[in-house]
């Protein structure tokens, strides 16, 4: 039985990565257009936003979060997307344009919780760091 050395994998290892590659795109078609549910539409955009696909994690949470807005004020399909649509816009350096959704997604789920029950100091203090972080830090008090 032959062993496998360095050598021999440094040599197959593009190959390898190439294929992985590959079996990714396949098993993950990201063609916004194409989105029926927002299920669809927040499955795919959370997948392509793993994959560091921005702007098509981009367009499919912005559809998810267009469906979501359909089921009500305090679903919490919309505290989800809309939360996620903000964290992407944050890694992609555009704060101004997260801040709205990412503030959407807080209120959603203070009406569907309500904040007697202590449940919103997690979500408040992802907002808060938020605003401290990202330059608008008088937005972080009370």
């Amino acid at each position: 039985m032959r062993q496998l050395g360095y050598s021999s994998l440094s040599k197959s290892y593009p190959t390898v990565l190439l294929l992985a590659v590959f079996a990714s795109y396949q098993a993950l078609p990201v063609l916004a257009s194409s989105v029926q549910s927002w299920d669809e539409a927040q499955n795919r955009g959370d997948a392509a936003f793993q994959l560091c696909e921005y702007g098509n994690a981009e367009r499919l949470l912005k559809q998810a979060v267009i469906k979501a807005r359909t089921f009500g004020p305090a679903d919490m399909r919309l505290a989800k997307s809309a939360g996620q649509l903000g964290r992407l816009l944050s890694v992609r350096g555009r704060f101004a344009e997260a801040q709205p959704y990412l503030e959407e997604a807080f209120a959603v789920k203070e009406s569907a919780i309500g904040n007697e029950t202590g449940q919103l100091i997690p979500a408040m203090g992802s907002l808060v760091r938020f605003y401290l972080t990202c330059g608008t830090a008088a937005n972080a008090d009370p």
